[in-house]
């Protein structure tokens, strides 16, 4: 069997469907977050408390690891070292959210609650992609 052949096979395993569903998943929830996040800027930044420049920016960065999510979970070559790199990023979003709601008073109420809703849905993907990671693992062990 080809190398071809076999990232082929490996790619398209149950374990590696599942982790590139949930990367594809959260590609979707990103960038529809960060398209709403940047047209809606100027609607939200009173109502969130957040500087519309600031959401403008945030969304940015949604919209491009969006893009990141879909290139990663497409490769076979890629899927498992972006994945890790989601899962960081999705992590290191979720302990974000939570120290700026903790420790600082930016955010109004509703936008303390909008950010706990996100950080809820980030917090699934990151569970997600973390069993599709172990999975992945035990069965190219």
């Amino acid at each position: 069997m080809s190398t071809t052949t076999t990232q082929t096979h490996i790619a398209s395993t149950p374990q590696r469907t599942l982790l590139g569903r949930a990367m594809i998943e959260n590609a979707l929830f990103s960038g529809l977050s960060g398209i709403t996040l940047a047209l809606g800027a100027p609607g939200f930044d009173s109502w969130l408390g957040v500087n519309a420049w600031v959401l403008v920016a945030i969304a940015i960065g949604l919209m491009i690891f969006a893009l990141d999510l879909v290139t990663w979970a497409r490769s076979s070559r890629w899927l498992r070292r972006g994945a890790m790199i989601a899962v960081t990023g999705d992590v290191l979003w979720v302990i974000g959210a939570v120290a700026l709601i903790v420790f600082t008073d930016v955010l109004t109420s509703a936008g303390e609650i909008a950010l706990l809703v996100v950080t809820a849905v980030v917090a699934v993907f990151a569970v997600m992609q973390t069993v599709g990671l172990v999975r992945v693992g035990h069965k190219e062990a």
